[in-house]
């Protein structure tokens, strides 16, 4: 059987692959403030929700008005929330893009080919604004998910007689255990899609035609991408559908993968293979 080629990667360096985690920690640094600042505020509008009619009936039914809550959290998370994330995404996607540039270019040398494409060519930019568009729609998608949560909670505890400190704080458990951690691992998963995508664009302008999937290689690596590390594979048809015969590799039809991230939080990265030494490994 043909062996898989050795790289001599340190820990360190397989742990971040992409050199890329200290834009994934100020990326989600960034949405994180703009969800605290919307539970603050959130916060405030369940305050101004009380009833103040006149209407004994009413306060006998709920001493908050629901629909001038949910109403206000919308007004929130347009006007706190989506209103700033376009120039969030616009700082950290493209950081994350050039990360990936300069990653394959490195590798793209010790492949002994040379880039004469910059890395801000017409592609690319239509590749990164693909990036952001994609970004935008999943932090609107993780908002609107936030405020039905809220408002759902919000209702049991008002059917159930909690009073303010109980609604607060079930306003801040919706916006951490949706609004918060959710944002993080978007942060943490799109800049490594942005980094991998660089890359393969990248070698694709280089015509390469094969690339090597690499893992962190520690005990935090996922069950699907353990048996993917080493693997070389067609880059135009991606890992589970471009694998060369002869390394023990076996399609996953389970969660199936192209390129990374191939799920959230992955860490893996690839690098590519000139002809000549996917010949001298043996596979073709």
């Amino acid at each position: 059987m043909p062996s898989k080629s050795s790289l001599n990667l340190s820990k360190t360096t397989r742990s971040n692959l992409m050199k890329a985690k200290s834009i994934e920690r100020e990326y989600f640094f960034a949405l994180k403030a703009l969800f605290q600042q919307f539970n603050d505020d959130a916060i405030q509008v369940l305050k101004e929700g009380r009833a103040l009619s006149s209407d004994s009936r009413a306060l006998e039914i709920s001493p908050y008005d629901l629909n001038y809550i949910a109403e206000g959290l919308i007004v929130l998370e347009n006007t706190k929330i989506l209103r700033y994330i376009p120039k969030i995404i616009n700082e950290y996607i493209p950081q994350a893009y050039g990360k990936g540039s300069t990653f394959a270019d490195s590798w793209l040398l010790k492949a002994g080919v040379s880039m004469t494409v910059g890395p801000e060519g017409i592609w690319d930019q239509k590749v990164v604004t693909l990036l952001r568009t994609k970004n935008l729609t999943n932090l609107k998608g993780i908002t609107e998910e936030m405020n039905k949560g809220i408002v759902q909670s919000l209702s049991k505890g008002i059917i159930d007689g909690e009073g303010f400190p109980e609604l607060a704080q079930r306003i801040s458990e919706k916006v951490e255990s949706i609004g918060i951690t959710r944002a993080e691992v978007l942060a943490r998963t799109e800049v490594q899609e942005a980094a991998n995508l660089a890359a393969k664009t990248r070698y694709e302008q280089a015509g390469i035609e094969y690339a090597q999937w690499l893992t962190a290689k520690d005990d935090r690596v996922s069950e699907q991408d353990r048996p993917r590390d080493g693997i070389v594979f067609e880059l135009a048809k991606g890992i589970d559908e471009g694998f060369l015969d002869g390394q023990g590799y076996r399609k996953n039809t389970d969660k199936p993968a192209t390129i990374p991230p191939s799920h959230p939080r992955c860490r893996c990265a690839i690098i590519p293979k000139s002809e000549e030494q996917v010949r001298d490994m043996g596979l073709i």
